[in-house]
């Protein structure tokens, strides 16, 4: 597989990158026919990330992006579906609905990765839903990050049912450690997925990031389930930690966000709720373009967006979500 490490974009005398293959790798410098180069350098939304590095400033950096699919159809599981760039590698999918469209809340089936050649990222809508959108984030990391996406079981039915996937595996000898997790069903009840943990999100500090409990990823079932699959990110290379957001408040579309500490990148984000109404989650920052923007959403990145459902009675469910952000750097 084919990944990649940017070197240097937008510096004061040259533009170029290195894309490695293997253990070879080539510079790629100016008006070159790089399908790596030419999409950083034709996508304003990207390049004006680097517009403050120069070629002394900028080292060996390693970052990763999000690209949003377009929406969804409104039938019950339609797909829709976004993948990331030959030189990047996928650490996460997650999904979410449309939270200023009062028919769409709580009609998710979730995500998964699919390997159709390269990692596909797609997103299931549920029955009377107005479509999801697939959200996937794209990392351009040293060539020793590679990744495979193992799936759990399906969940028992009862409320609050839980199944793992873990990263059991390693990759040439190298370990490796979860930086994303997805949860599927086809029956819309979610509570969300999140790096596995035995502790009540209620007993964890806001904002302050933390080591992983278990080298794995839990998908729980909600009320009304029947059942639900969970899906691990599992990349070498890294070391990984977990920060929980405030809880959102209760009404229907009402979001909450957490942010990765400095020295760290945002590669797994996603939503986790007791009571199963959720409308998903969205790694926020730098932007592939992308068909759906929120005014809400911080302008920073490496930012982890939850959204609530709130079907509840009266629309609300009085209780809220979490965003629950994997943060990662490369080890040294």
């Amino acid at each position: 597989m084919k990944y990649a490490i940017i070197v240097g974009l937008m510096s004061l005398t040259t533009q170029y990158v290195y894309a490695y293959d293997n253990s070879n790798y080539t510079i790629y410098e100016g008006n070159t026919n790089s399908t790596t180069f030419d999409y950083w350098q034709n996508n304003p939304n990207l390049t004006s990330y680097f517009d403050s590095y120069n070629e002394e400033n900028f080292g060996e950096h390693y970052f990763c992006y999000t690209r949003i699919s377009p929406k969804s159809g409104t039938a019950d599981d339609a797909e829709t579906e976004t993948s990331c760039g030959h030189s990047e590698v996928m650490t996460s999918c997650s999904s979410f609905t449309d939270p200023g469209n009062q028919n769409s809340h709580g009609t998710r089936d979730g995500e998964e990765i699919l390997i159709v050649g390269l990692p596909k990222c797609i997103a299931y809508n549920g029955f009377g839903g107005n479509g999801v959108y697939a959200v996937a984030r794209c990392c351009f990391m040293p060539p020793e990050v590679q990744c495979y996406y193992p799936k759990s079981f399906m969940s028992a039915k009862n409320d609050d049912a839980i199944t793992e996937a873990s990263c059991s595996r390693s990759i040439d000898d190298m370990q490796t450690i979860a930086t994303g997790c997805m949860a599927r069903t086809f029956w819309q009840w979610i509570d969300g997925a999140r790096p596995y943990s035995n502790q009540n999100p209620y007993d964890i500090p806001a904002n302050i990031q933390l080591p992983l409990d278990k080298n794995s990823c839990a998908a729980q079932n909600g009320v009304y389930g029947q059942g639900v699959y969970a899906q691990a990110a599992c990349c070498t290379g890294l070391e990984c930690e977990v920060i929980y957001s405030e809880l959102s408040g209760g009404n229907s579309g009402d979001m909450t966000y957490t942010k990765c500490a400095d020295g760290y990148v945002l590669t797994g984000c996603n939503v986790f709720s007791w009571w199963s109404i959720t409308d998903g989650a969205v790694a926020v920052g730098y932007m592939d373009e992308t068909s759906f923007t929120d005014p809400r959403w911080p302008k920073e990145d490496n930012v982890c967006v939850a959204y609530n459902g709130g079907k509840g009675t009266m629309g609300t469910n009085d209780i809220g979500v979490w965003a629950v952000a994997t943060c990662c750097r490369v080890v040294d």
